[in-house]
């Protein structure tokens, strides 16, 4: 008798600490089927962004990158590239051509200034040539002048 009443012990412990025991388990059968369900309508979810994803991805490929055979246009892409490469080449050439014209300035103001040079070389020449003559005038009338004084030191001689 004692081996039944063990069993029946039991069983009330069991109906008393049941509710405790059953209730998180329980919860947690529900929150991982929950969690199947969410991860499931996750995956669908993402399947679907990745699918519009790739679609709007072949969308801005085509409005960026095709080219237009029947109106003879380039892709967008390149339309702009070709007006960017005409712009900059533009705005070098006006550049180069600007800078051309300042060298070019610069090359006609030597090139007076040069002249200029010349001419207040061939100024300031002619005055110092005039004054080389006067001193070679000057030298020539020294020499002159010395002979004469070299005459009337030497002692004159009687002529008989």
């Amino acid at each position: 008798m004692a081996s039944l009443v063990m069993p029946a012990a039991a069983m009330a412990a069991l109906t008393t600490v049941a509710p405790f025991v059953a209730v998180p388990v329980l919860a947690v059968l529900v929150g991982s089927g929950v969690k199947g369900v969410l991860k499931g309508q996750a995956k669908t979810a993402q399947g679907e962004l990745r699918k519009q994803l790739a679609e709007m991805l072949q969308q801005v490929r085509r409005h960026f990158f095709d080219v237009d055979l029947t109106a003879g246009n380039f892709s967008r892409v390149d339309e702009y590239f070709r007006t960017l490469d005409r712009v900059v080449n533009e705005q070098v050439r006006e550049l180069a051509q600007k800078k051309s014209e300042e060298a070019q300035a610069e090359i006609t103001r030597l090139a007076q200034a040069t002249q200029l040079d010349d001419r207040e070389r061939e100024a300031r020449i002619k005055p110092a040539q005039e004054q080389l003559a006067q001193w070679d005038n000057i030298g020539k009338y020294t020499k002159q002048v010395m002979a004469q004084i070299e005459a009337l030191k030497r002692p004159k001689t009687k002529a008989s």
